[in-house]
């Protein structure tokens, strides 16, 4: 199967050599990720109400279409050529709805699987097909079995799908299939199989389906959809082309000679893929970052903390008010809930590390924002304290000033947000995790949050003291105050103190296991090591760790050490697992210490990353992680942090060549 994507007048074409799929996103949580044929009871079209995601939609089926020969990228829309019929599929932003277009008119059969994602029980389903408003409605309700409910029958959710052909010409099928899901029994993620319902046959060109929990939302949703479609097409290529076609730090990237063709696409794609997982917008109430699809569709506290720099870059105002709002959500013990919005507040070690290093930079820049306006203030303050008489400049003069009143009124509230949310979060993180001058965290307490053989980093973890001694540094210039100053030199001398042995920095405190973590610290934290000991460190951190595509989480001697990826069997996440979003940050980290003593590992961890993005498992998306042995892409196969890190690696390279 061929794979090609399409970036403006940009375009690269490859065989793929394993079987891979796209994704498409409305921005609002719901998506569609396929292949060509179904893999996975995780892919197929899927409708997010906010809270819950449900699938609808198990697989699409252009009868007689023949195999994929190709699958095309236009990163707002996909394309698959078949041998004897072209698709194309487009997901409308904010519809929960699919638009699915034949190249002419042909049969296609649709099979449904209507579930909570996380939903495997195959009892109490139920399915009714039929028509209203010139729309064909596929109901679905599922009930409570009497197994794991004390009321046998009860309804616990309907589910809608709302589907608008060109023409009327349908059959109802009603069969249940049995789906051997081989994605599934190879990551260990039971249930590997499961029965799926083939609803109907449908003959048509155009195909509108739209998803809903209430049955008018659904049918509204398809018939405008299907009344407006070239609009609604249009629109999604104007806001493409003004989103990453105009975008100054795209086109930084793209027009550099020196960044090959292969990474340009990777870096676009991987920004694509970032702004597809980000929910809501500026006016938004719940906003975030899914951590990544197809299942970590939470907003999971380090992992948007860690990518909001990288979506800065494609969506300013929507990093800038998920900041605030996250500031807002800072719980008694100083840190951030582990995922927002589940009523479960606990916490972890380093999100709030994370967001604070994150949100300087827009503080900064606010500042920066506050002397401009100033400037402004003044100017116009001057003009109207002229003899104006005109009323129409009066009144321009007056609506300008309001803007800059509410522009320094937003600003201030950064600045001042900021400063407040870091003391206090200091202070309680200080009487709640502080111990002998350094940070402890419990269990599973970091971003590896597994604990295989009691590897779950108990204790005192080097990262952690980076994020801690980053704090104070930031609570410094945030408030001017000398008692983080100080408290920020009497941390970093008892960090040497336990953790440097004058060639490299210890993970934990409690055992000798090599990781990878140091290079979190350095990138976190700088002043930690001068250059030449931070080169030593990385030295042999890659001696021990290195794969010829990345690092490992683990030293490769250590008896721990698995090679192959054990999925949902968690034993090798942390103990071999090569993760994306760590190889692309610790290129960041060899590049700023030594790039010409550290080029080969950099070029091969950016040449792998894109590799990944672009030819392996979902197409223009970074996945979570590869097995040690060899480079795949396993774990969640559209990750947030992945994206974000490789964005920011790039960024780094681009602007030192």
């Amino acid at each position: 199967m061929k794979v090609e994507h399409l970036f403006g007048k940009r375009r690269i074409e490859k065989d793929a050599k394993e079987d891979v799929g796209f994704m498409l996103t409305n921005k609002n949580g719901s998506y569609a990720f396929l292949r060509e044929k179904p893999t996975s009871r995780y892919e197929g079209i899927f409708l997010f109400d906010g809270k819950n995601m449900y699938r609808l939609i198990e697989s699409i089926n252009a009868i007689n279409g023949g195999a994929v020969k190709k699958i095309k990228n236009h990163f707002y829309f996909a394309e698959q050529e078949r041998e004897n019929i072209t698709e194309k599929f487009f997901m409308p932003v904010h519809y929960s709805s699919l638009i699915y277009e034949l190249s002419n008119e042909n049969e296609i059969s649709i099979v449904l699987d209507c579930k909570d994602s996380y939903d495997n029980d195959e009892f109490g389903r139920h399915y009714d097909i039929f028509e209203e408003k010139g729309c064909i409605i596929a109901k679905f309700t599922k009930r409570a079995d009497g197994k794991a409910n004390s009321i046998d029958g009860m309804e616990q959710y309907t589910l809608y799908l709302a589907i608008k052909p060109d023409k009327m010409d349908y059959k109802k099928i009603g069969s249940w299939i049995k789906r051997d899901y081989a994605f599934d029994e190879k990551r260990n993620s039971m249930p590997y199989s499961r029965y799926v319902f083939e609803a109907l046959q449908l003959k048509g060109k155009i195909f509108v389906m739209a998803m809903s929990k209430d049955k008018n939302g659904a049918i509204k949703d398809a018939l405008g959809i299907f009344k407006n479609l070239e609009g609604i097409k249009k629109n999604e290529e104007t806001a493409f082309s003004n989103a990453f076609l105009q975008n100054p730090s795209i086109k930084k990237v793209i027009q550099n000679r020196k960044i090959s063709n292969e990474i340009k696409m990777a870096y676009a794609s991987a920004l694509n893929s970032l702004q597809s997982l980000a929910i809501g917008n500026a006016n938004s109430q719940i906003c975030g970052i899914f951590a990544g699809l197809p299942w970590f569709f939470q907003f999971w506290s380090r992992d948007e903390a860690i990518s909001l720099k990288a979506l800065s870059k494609i969506d300013y105002q929507l990093a800038k008010k998920i900041i605030m709002g996250r500031m807002r959500m800072i719980q008694n013990d100083g840190r951030l809930p582990n995922i927002y919005y589940q009523g479960n507040y606990k916490t972890n070690a380093d999100a709030i590390g994370w967001l604070f290093k994150m949100a300087l930079g827009f503080c900064n820049e606010a500042k920066k924002n506050l002397i401009v306006l100033e400037q402004l203030k003044a100017k116009i303050s001057s003009l109207k304290n002229r003899k104006i008489k005109r009323k129409k400049i009066i009144m321009m003069l007056n609506s300008i000033s309001g803007i800059l009143n509410a522009k320094e009124m937003e600003n201030k509230s950064l600045v001042n947000s900021y400063a407040i949310a870091i003391q206090q979060s200091i202070k309680e993180m200080m009487a709640n995790y502080a111990k002998d001058g350094l940070m402890y965290n419990s269990n599973k307490d970091t971003w590896m949050d597994t604990d295989f053989d009691g590897n779950g980093r108990k204790g005192f973890c080097i990262e952690i003291q980076s994020l801690a001694l980053e704090m104070h540094k930031a609570a410094f210039h945030a408030t001017k105050k000398n008692s983080f100053e100080e408290s920020e030199k009497i941390i970093k001398e008892k960090v040497l103190e336990k953790f440097w042995n004058g060639n490299l920095l210890k993970d934990n405190l409690s055992d000798s296991i090599i990781r990878a973590n140091a290079f979190i610290a350095h990138h976190i934290y700088p002043e930690l090591l001068n250059n030449d000991e931070w080169e030593r460190c990385f030295e042999i951190l890659l001696q021990n760790l290195w794969l010829e595509f990345g690092v490992s989480t683990i030293d490769k001697s250590n008896p721990l050490f698995t090679a192959k990826h054990t999925g949902e069997f968690a034993k090798s996440y942390h103990l071999g697992d090569s993760w994306f979003w760590i190889n692309n940050l610790a290129a960041i980290s060899l590049f700023k210490i030594n790039k010409k003593k550290f080029k080969e590992k950099i070029t091969k961890i950016i040449n792998a990353s894109a590799e990944e993005i672009l030819w392996k498992g979902i197409i223009g998306a970074h996945s979570e992680l590869s097995s040690a042995e060899s480079l795949n892409s396993e774990g969640c196969l559209n990750q947030s942090w992945s994206n974000a890190m490789f964005v920011e690696a790039i960024d780094v390279i681009a602007n030192k060549t």
